[in-house]
């Protein structure tokens, strides 16, 4: 290797001055890509050399975090990465998508303070001491900030990317390589991930998002404890509220895995006519206070804007589909109830998934021991005995009544 000056300085006009062999003749510290003068990450640690300035006054040549007396930028072992929030093995400060949820940290950054950089004076919109591009859910609406930001219909999951597909693509998933363009479904205000009524029917994201039995209450609760600090709280987790990053928190599906009502237009979060009866949900505030979910007028237990057919005086004899089924055995909706069966035991039940397959077929339904109860009874490809997956399915219930002949049909939710 050449020395620091050559063996004259009194040589005239030696154009190369002894360097006959740059890459072995010039300072390489890792040995790959180039020499020094042209190796963006002269370490080779995968950090590039401008953002191993730790104390940001951009000059990387003072900054030596382990006090080794090799710079972090030529120190390929010793010198601490910094935080990796969402554990993908890409420190933060290199990591394009810090919590993993797709929306890259530039756009979950509002840069109040212009300088671009979203560690510094970062956004919070839920106030919970999580900035956004570190939080899962950054509204705190109990849907996380991956599901929210694209459309339900287009939605896609993240991959199951390796560490060294992570660091290739600067830590951001490659099923959303570029980043999300968040999702805005109501046209107004901001987008899905940071706004509490993404379809602006005066009912929160965390109530229809979370409300699996239709009675205007969300099933899981806001707790205030975040056991993974993900951002998400533990009352919306899934079965594991220790899971890390997992961004879509098990929903792979969020058409079938969001409570739908009508099963029409998109999930209940997203629809402004929830129960798909015409009427908008803001248009079914009866007593006019601003929140459709204390108005039953029939007073059935459903409030109107999740009823599409009893928001009027009740008929008594009235045969009712309840359209729920939730078989955990805790004794509500562990079957499928319908009101006044037994006045009208000349009847028929089909039951069919989202692909037209039936799934269960009943004559003589009663209520008693002739029930739905979620599992299959051995149609086409679905074996007998079966449990089916939480979603939406497809009745058709025909029945004799007053010597007419009925038919009742629209969908129904199988929630585990």
């Amino acid at each position: 290797m050449r020395s620091t000056t050559g063996s004259d300085v009194n040589d005239g006009f030696d154009v190369n001055d002894e360097i006959n062999d740059p890459t072995n003749d010039l300072p390489d510290t890792d040995g790959t890509e180039d020499v020094n003068y042209r190796d963006l990450d002269d370490d080779g640690d995968g950090i590039n050399t401008p953002d191993e300035d730790a104390d940001g006054d951009g000059d990387p040549t003072n900054d030596d975090t382990d006090g080794d007396g090799t710079p972090d930028y030529l120190d390929p072992t010793d010198n601490t990465p910094g935080t990796d929030t969402d554990g993908d093995g890409v420190p933060d400060t290199v990591d394009l998508d810090d919590d993993n949820d797709g929306i890259l940290d530039t756009v979950e950054d509002e840069n109040i303070d212009g300088d671009n950089d979203p560690l510094t004076n970062p956004a919070d919109t839920d106030g919970d001491g999580i900035p956004n591009h570190l939080d899962i859910d950054a509204d705190d609406d109990g849907i996380p900030d991956n599901v929210e930001a694209q459309t339900t219909a287009g939605y896609i999951a993240p991959n199951n990317d390796d560490a060294a597909t992570y660091l290739a693509n600067d830590g951001v998933n490659s099923a959303y390589l570029g980043g999300l363009t968040p999702n805005n479904h109501d046209g107004e205000d901001t987008p899905d991930y940071i706004d509490l009524d993404s379809d602006n029917d005066s009912v929160p994201d965390n109530n229809e998002g979370n409300d699996f039995d239709f009675d205007g209450v969300p099933d899981q609760q806001y707790t205030t404890i975040d056991t993974d600090g993900d951002g998400l709280d533990d009352g919306y987790e899934g079965s594991d509220v220790n899971d890390g990053f997992d961004v879509n928190d098990e929903i792979n599906d969020p058409a079938n895995d969001l409570p739908d009502t009508d099963g029409t237009e998109d999930v209940n979060y997203r629809d402004l006519d929830d129960d798909g009866d015409g009427i908008n949900t803001p248009d079914e505030d009866a007593d006019g206070d601003g929140d459709p979910t204390n108005d039953d007028t029939d007073g059935d237990g459903t409030p109107d804007y999740l009823d599409n057919m009893d928001d009027s005086t009740p008929d008594e004899d009235a045969v009712v589909v309840m359209q729920m089924v939730t078989p955990n055995s805790d004794g509500k909706n562990d079957f499928l109830w319908i009101d006044n069966v037994d006045l009208v035991p000349n009847n028929s039940l089909k039951i069919y998934n989202r692909w037209g397959i039936a799934i269960f077929e009943a004559n003589g339904y009663n209520n008693i021991n002739n029930v739905f109860d979620g599992k299959s009874k051995g149609r086409s490809t679905v074996r007998a005995g079966e449990v089916l997956p939480s979603g939406v399915y497809y009745y058709i219930f025909n029945y004799e009544q007053n010597g007419k002949d009925n038919t009742d049909s629209g969908y129904l939710y199988v929630s585990k």
